[in-house]
C-alpha cells in the first residue's frame, strides 16, 4: 500500500510539473511568406503561436500593427494589412513577382524586433502534358490502378515539386454535366479520407511532394469529386523545407526555419495550373 502512494504522489508531482512548463509557454513570433512567380504579393502572414492548452484562434494569433517591407534591387515595397484575412499584401496588384529574382523581407515589430529572410525566385514553368478536363475515378477502388498522366518543363536547381489539389465546389455536381441535373457533390471515400479527423477531415484541398516532372493522377489525394483545381509548384529551398516541416515533423524543427529573429518561412515558387473536373465512381 506505501509503494502504491509513493508512486501515486510522484506521478501527482510529475503531472503538475508538467502543467506548469505547459502553463509558462512562451510565445514565438511565426512567419509564413510566399512569392508566387507572375502572381502579386499577398497573403504574407504574421502572427505569434499559441499554447496547446488553449483554443487555437487565428484572429487573436494575428499580428496587425508590424511594418512589412519586400525589397528588391532598388524597389522597397511596403505591404499593408488585410482586415479580412489578417494577411499582409502588397496594394499594387499591376506588380508581379518575378523569375530568377532576388528578394529580401524586412518585419519591423511594435517592440522593435527586425525578422528578416531572403529568397531566390525560380525560373518559370509551363505544362508539357496537361491533365483532361474529365477524369473517372476508378470503379475498382480497391484497386485503383494509374490511368492519367500529367508532366511540365524543368525548373533549375529544383529537385522536388509539390502538388495541391483543390476542391473548387464541395456542394454542386450535377451543375457541371451535360445535361445539367440537382444531383449533389459528396466526398470521396479512400484511405487518406479515413485517416482524417477534426479539422484536417474539413479541408478541401491536399497536396503531395512529387520527385520528377511526371506524375500519374494520385487518387488518394482527392478528398470530394466535381471540379476541382490541380496546382503544380517548383519551390526553392526555403519553401520545400516548410513543405517538409509542415506535414512531415511531429513538433518544430527550428533547421527547417528560413526567417531570422522568428519561426517560419519567407520563400517563393514558380507555379502552373489547370481545372479539371472529377466524376463519381457511382452515384
Amino acid at each position: 500500500m506505501k509503494n502504491i502512494i509513493y508512486i501515486l504522489l510522484a506521478l501527482f508531482t510529475l503531472s503538475s510539473c508538467e502543467d506548469d512548463m505547459l502553463r509558462e509557454y512562451i510565445p514565438q513570433t511565426m512567419v509564413e511568406a510566399y512569392l508566387i512567380v507572375n502572381q502579386p504579393i499577398e497573403d504574407v502572414k504574421l502572427f505569434t503561436s499559441q499554447p496547446v492548452f488553449d483554443k487555437y484562434d487565428i484572429s487573436k494569433s494575428a499580428i496587425h500593427d508590424a511594418e512589412v517591407y519586400i525589397r528588391t534591387g532598388d524597389d522597397l515595397l511596403k505591404l499593408e494589412i488585410d482586415p479580412n484575412s489578417s494577411s499582409y499584401y502588397y496594394p499594387d496588384k499591376t506588380y508581379l513577382v518575378k523569375p530568377n529574382t532576388h528578394y529580401d523581407l524586412e518585419i519591423v515589430l511594435k517592440d522593435g524586433t527586425v525578422i528578416t529572410g531572403e529568397t531566390n525566385t525560380p525560373s518559370e514553368m509551363n505544362w508539357v502534358m496537361e491533365a483532361n478536363d474529365t477524369i473517372q475515378y476508378p470503379l475498382d477502388t480497391l484497386h485503383l490502378r494509374a490511368t492519367d498522366y500529367i508532366s511540365w518543363t524543368k525548373v533549375p536547381d529544383v529537385s522536388y515539386y509539390y502538388g495541391n489539389i483543390k476542391c473548387l465546389d464541395t456542394l454542386n455536381y450535377g451543375k457541371y454535366l451535360t445535361p445539367a441535373t440537382d444531383e449533389p457533390n459528396r466526398r470521396v471515400y479512400n484511405f487518406m479520407n479515413e485517416m482524417s479527423d477534426g479539422d484536417e477531415y474539413k479541408e478541401i484541398s491536399s497536396g503531395v511532394l512529387l520527385g520528377a516532372q511526371k506524375t500519374s493522377v494520385v487518387w488518394n489525394v482527392f478528398r470530394w469529386f466535381g471540379p476541382h483545381a490541380v496546382t503544380i509548384y517548383a519551390p526553392d529551398a526555403n519553401m520545400l523545407k516548410w513543405v517538409i516541416q509542415a506535414f512531415n515533423m511531429q513538433g518544430y524543427d527550428e533547421r527547417l526555419s528560413s526567417v531570422k529573429n522568428a519561426c517560419g518561412c519567407f520563400g517563393s515558387a514558380s507555379m502552373i495550373s489547370d481545372t479539371i473536373f472529377l466524376r463519381k465512381n457511382q452515384r
